[in-house]
């Protein structure tokens, strides 16, 4: 009789534990869903060709303002932002392709280019593990 009792408590307690599994499993579904959700861009939009040399122009000449504004960059402070990502698992040519995608050197801009346009493939190991900790760190400069 202890036995079959104990059996129950036991089956019980694997009935728990597959439901939180279950539980867990459906909270990240509903996380990553959402993340993509929040990653989605809008539609497509249609235009005359007028219009789109005129954006394109724009765009130019944006893009051309952006060159120049990067020669300003502090290359100290650049090479400093790298080494303190790279310590979390960011290649060098990443930290710098952020760091002149946002015109700055201001850490969580650049961390949050990062993780925002880094293939999830390429990212560190810390952010797979869902260790910020690590990134929190390396924006922070310790």
């Amino acid at each position: 009789r202890q036995e079959e009792e104990q059996r129950r408590q036991e089956e019980e307690q694997r009935r728990q534990e597959e439901e939180q599994r279950r539980q867990e499993e459906q909270r990240e579904a509903i996380r990553r869903a959402q993340e993509d959700k929040d990653l989605q861009h809008v539609g497509v939009v249609a235009m005359e060709t007028e219009n789109q040399d005129l954006v394109l122009d724009m765009l130019q000449q944006h893009n051309l303002a952006e060159d120049n504004e990067h020669t300003s960059l502090d290359e100290e402070e650049v090479s400093k932002l790298e080494r303190r990502f790279m310590k979390v698992g960011f290649s060098p040519q990443m930290v710098r392709d952020a760091i002149f995608a946002t015109a700055s050197i201001e850490p969580n801009e650049v961390l949050d280019h990062l993780i925002l346009h880094t293939p999830d493939q390429d990212l560190p190991a810390a952010l797979k593990e869902k260790s910020h900790a690590a990134l929190e760190a390396a924006a922070a400069g310790k």
